[in-house]
């Protein structure tokens, strides 16, 4: 969970994933259900197909 500050009008989350490795390609699922529930937007890919691509999400 991030930190509450009144001053903070931005949240950015890098997240990376191995897609090779199916126990980490998982857990990467798992925390993008997270984010969605923080109603945190996916930018610049976020799928396998992105793979070697830097995700930003909102």
């Amino acid at each position: 969970m991030y930190r509450v500050h009144t001053d903070k009008t931005v949240v950015k989350v890098y997240d990376y994933v191995d897609y090779q490795v199916p126990e980490l390609k998982n857990m990467y699922e798992k925390r993008m259900q997270g984010y969605k529930s923080m109603d945190y937007k996916a930018k610049d890919g976020g799928d396998e197909n992105s793979s070697g691509q830097q995700m930003k999400l909102f």
